[in-house]
């Protein structure tokens, strides 16, 4: 029984994407884990914010903190 609001194949593939293209970019040699930036949704007006981990050891990952919650959990 598929999901509901389960991605589409073509939002699963944008995904990959973006993925491959942030792994190329390689961030986390020149963005510390305080280095945040904030992304505004088109669609809510939400403020994002978002860090890049992964320098100092061998795991990478993107960090996305949503809304006013996701800022204070960030700070905290």
């Amino acid at each position: 029984m598929p999901y509901p609001n389960a991605p589409s194949t073509s939002q699963w593939r944008r995904l990959l994407d973006s993925t491959l293209k942030i792994r190329d970019l390689k961030p986390w040699t020149w963005m510390d884990e305080a280095d945040i930036f904030g992304i505004l949704h088109p669609l809510t007006g939400e403020l994002n914010l978002v860090s890049i981990m992964g320098a100092p050891v061998e795991y990478h990952a993107v960090n996305v903190y949503r809304g006013v919650q996701g800022i204070t959990g960030f700070l905290d």
